[in-house]
């Protein structure tokens, strides 16, 4: 698999202060956290951290699709300039699909079972391209094979339900490649799919945005995945971003101790026949946060000071968010 894009210094996306908070009765309940990060043209990012961390609410935020009924989002998402939160739905449906894309974590939920696939990637293109039926239906043949599908034409007129979970994921990359978005959120992609087709599919990913130019952001659980195609990595961990750093940086030294203990639970790490270390305890839940730094319950590494707000700090050219950053020798994935 293609290990890293190129990326270069000026960002395409910008997320500055992100807060995400839920409808909770009459009141709101903060959910995700001063989320700071940036993303440049044909770099690829990888967002990761335990289930409920809010890697997929920060990711469907950058697209405005958190239903404003039950969401309230502050601070500020630019791409390419423009501020993301502040448009509004009219704007956001012509950005969507065109400008940003996103490949959803199940391909059959996300595609719609009454639609051919072709069909589905044709609606597409007409919404943001002014391609006839006639040229869009050609177009999205081509896209299927673009992504590797045989014989495209024919599985152009295939419903969902008669593609394997690998054919849908690949049409998945399809409609959100379709109008070369400038950026690409990829939301566990390869959840569902046993390892050969894993990595066919990141492989195909990360060649079809690489050829593009497309910025990624990869959101996994999986520290492995993002090793292997990322060049940087943000951490986060309940609701907020605690290390962001070049991922061969983190791999061999990870600043937060939080960061250290998710590589060295991942299997993939672990010395061969060596018990697997874990983290002890439970994320918090939202509503029951810690008033100081939010890992501290579960962090040996905790001391005075722990008890404060923590805030996101510049460190060794990453970012971190632990008082004790500097001082502590953590291990990381690699001897």
């Amino acid at each position: 698999m293609a290990r890293r894009l190129t990326g270069v210094a000026v960002p395409l996306l910008q997320v500055e202060g992100l807060e995400l908070a839920l409808r909770a009765g009459r009141s709101w309940l903060t959910v995700v956290e001063d989320v700071s990060f940036a993303i440049a043209p044909g770099e690829a990012v990888g967002l990761v951290g335990e289930s409920g961390a809010g890697k997929t609410l920060t990711g469907l935020a950058l697209l405005g699709l958190l239903p404003r009924e039950l969401f309230r989002a502050a601070g500020r998402v630019r791409l390419e300039g423009e501020d993301i939160l502040s448009l509004p739905e009219r704007a956001l449906r012509r950005l969507r699909g065109r400008r940003i894309s996103m490949i959803f974590q199940e391909p059959m939920t996300a595609l719609d079972p009454v639609f051919t696939v072709g069909e589905q990637i044709a609606e597409t293109l007409r919404a943001h391209t002014g391609l006839s039926p006639v040229a869009a239906k050609a177009r999205a043949v081509e896209a299927l094979a673009e992504v590797g599908i045989p014989l495209p034409a024919r599985r152009a007129e295939d419903y969902p339900h008669q593609l394997s979970g690998g054919m849908r994921q690949r049409v998945m990359i399809a409609i959100a490649l379709a109008c070369e978005p400038r950026l690409l959120v990829a939301d566990e992609p390869t959840t569902a799919l046993d390892v050969t087709i894993q990595a066919q599919i990141i492989d195909l990913l990360l060649r079809q945005v690489s050829a593009r130019g497309t910025a990624l952001l990869l959101v996994s659980h999986n520290i492995g995945v993002v090793r292997e195609c990322c060049s940087r990595v943000v951490a986060m961990y309940a609701g907020q971003v605690v290390e962001d750093a070049p991922v061969d940086a983190l791999l061999e030294r990870p600043l937060h101790p939080y960061a250290s203990g998710l590589l060295r639970s991942h299997p993939r790490f672990a010395p061969h026949r060596a018990r697997l270390p874990s983290i002890g305890g439970r994320a918090p839940a939202p509503g029951a946060m810690p008033s100081g730094c939010r890992f501290a319950p579960r962090c040996a590494h905790r001391t005075t000071g722990c008890e404060a707000p923590q805030p996101l700090l510049p460190l060794e050219g990453r970012a971190v968010r632990c008082h004790r950053a500097a001082a502590l020798d953590l291990p990381g994935a690699v001897p």
